[in-house]
């Protein structure tokens, strides 16, 4: 993708005004949670107008942008409706690149001609293209012959559905609907989902909806530390956490290790561990099954995958930096891989809850990545409204200066300067935060939480 300079300037002003308001609107709330805690719903929170506003205002919105043409950020939603088409067909997308298929008359040559790299077969997971056939199967009646606009509108409508689940989670914490607006209206969620229409609202529905079903807990004074109380979740729940669990997966494999932080959080009791294990597993199953048995299985998706690991980082922060200081890509990405699981481990170990241990593992997992992509924190974001972090929040606001790479004049790279303005702000928040938070009687009076 291209962009011209004043393009990019305007899209930085949006994002830097709207930021702002927005990160003033969570200083008052936080002001106000310290204060009061969060047993405050006889204000205008208990009414049913605040929540219907932030819902009406993100759909008015996010149609707006939808309106407003074909995607301008990214070239991805014309791989996904390739491969919905390809799937829908009868055809295995895993099998053959778009470029072979249109050879061969079994795909749109128009729209293989805006994929990138039509030479490089799909990377997306099992639940992205189960999800890509199902939207590929709506024919609207109009002018949206390429399909962008149905994808995008469906992406839309999964993202308002998230905005209702953080709307019914915030009800039955007793928390202000206000938080919602800090996913809701984020100018990074409109960009990403409504202009440019990324598949991570897929995976991110699934993943809310998981660990919803894991927390079955009353709501307490305290957000982000574990109740003492035995946890005595309905089967019914641990089954669905596992299948919504495994969707999760199925867009994003990395996800997998927070499924350790919920056998640890159900650890006291083995059923939900059982039937939460047992349908996870089930679920990948049906999902990954048919690709296998299909002509041309996963081999060549996993072949494919390898070559994008192997291929050279772009806008990461840390493991560029391993890797300059090793001098081997592979020690670097191991080195991450130990990193992670740390950070999961001392999250699962201190005592914190399921919702902020993601939120820790999501932000480390950008931080570790070799091609760190501004729509890869709509994973976080969801997530930022029940457990607030000021190292994503920062870090949500400043990874759009990464959009400069779209300007000719830095042929697809990230100068240093603008990399250290994009990590410096999340990585001394989480310095100073891991600083305040060493106090262990801090700890134990609740006052700080990590990152």
């Amino acid at each position: 993708m291209k962009l011209s300079l004043d393009e990019l300037e305007r899209l930085w002003w949006y994002m830097g005004g709207l930021g702002i308001a927005l990160t003033v609107l969570a200083w008052r709330l936080l002001e106000r949670e310290r204060h009061e805690w969060w047993l405050s719903m006889r204000n205008i929170e208990h009414r049913r107008v605040v929540p219907w506003l932030v819902l009406i205002v993100a759909a008015v919105a996010q149609v707006a942008v939808l309106s407003m043409g074909p995607p301008m950020l990214s070239n991805d939603i014309w791989r996904y409706v390739h491969d919905g088409r390809t799937f829908l067909s009868g055809h295995n997308p895993y099998a053959q690149t778009p470029a072979a298929l249109a050879a061969h008359g079994l795909a749109d040559p128009e729209l293989a001609a805006q994929i990138d790299r039509t030479d490089r077969l799909t990377i997306h997971q099992p639940t992205s293209e189960w999800a890509f056939a199902v939207i590929s199967a709506v024919k609207p009646v109009g002018h949206d012959r390429l399909g962008h606009y149905t994808f995008r509108a469906a992406f839309i409508l999964l993202n308002l559905l998230i905005v209702v689940m953080l709307l019914r989670r915030l009800r039955h914490e007793g928390r202000s609907a206000w938080w919602a607006v800090l996913y809701a209206w984020h100018p990074l969620v409109l960009l990403e989902v409504a202009q440019a229409g990324h598949q991570e609202v897929i995976g991110t529905v699934c993943l809310l909806a998981a660990l919803g079903w894991v927390d079955t807990r009353p709501p307490r004074n305290r957000p982000g530390v574990l109740d003492e109380r035995p946890l005595r979740p309905e089967a019914w729940r641990a089954c669905a956490a596992g299948v919504a669990f495994a969707l999760a997966i199925g867009v994003k494999p990395v996800i997998a290790p927070l499924g350790l932080a919920v056998v640890w959080w159900w650890r006291k009791r083995s059923r939900p561990v059982f039937l939460f294990t047992l349908s996870a597993v089930l679920m990948l199953a049906v999902l990954y099954g048919p690709f296998i048995v299909m002509r041309g299985g996963l081999e060549r998706m996993l072949l494919t995958g390898k070559e994008m690991i192997d291929t050279p980082a772009f806008n990461g922060s840390l493991r560029p930096l391993l890797v300059w200081m090793t001098g081997s890509r592979a020690t670097a990405a191991v080195l991450c891989g130990v990193v992670l699981l740390g950070v999961l481990s001392a999250c699962t170990f201190a005592r914190l809850d399921i919702w902020r241990t993601a939120l820790v593992y999501l932000l480390t997992l950008v931080l570790c990545s070799g091609t760190a992509n501004p729509w890869d924190l709509l994973w976080a974001l969801p997530i930022l409204p029940l457990r607030f972090s000021g190292a994503v929040w920062l870090l949500s606001l400043t990874l759009a200066w990464s959009y400069a790479a779209y300007l000719p004049a830095y042929g697809g790279r990230v100068p240093l300067r603008l990399s250290i303005a994009e990590y410096a702000p999340a990585l001394a928040a989480v310095a100073l935060l891991l600083w305040r938070w060493r106090s262990m009687a801090a700890r134990r009076e609740g006052r700080f939480t990590p990152l």
